[in-house]
């Protein structure tokens, strides 16, 4: 998750234990993009309803750390 943070285009951002815990962290912020892997197509999303828009990221199979490498290269 630090990881994630560190780039430019991240505002924020929270791992979960709960789904309760989702839906008030997305009103708090004010989310208008919520981000979720590819696995999670096609799957009910916890708080889609609160944000303009749902964006699945594909696996690539790369760990964080090497997507951030190349990231800053």
């Amino acid at each position: 998750m630090a990881a994630i943070l560190e780039l430019r285009c991240v505002d924020n951002g929270m791992l979960f234990d709960a789904e309760e815990a989702i839906e008030a962290w997305i009103r708090y912020c004010k989310a208008d993009i919520l981000v979720k892997g590819s696995d999670w197509e096609g799957k009910p999303i916890t708080g889609a309803h609160l944000v303009k828009q749902v964006v699945y990221i594909p696996h690539t199979g790369e760990s964080t750390t090497e997507i951030l490498e190349r990231l800053r290269a």
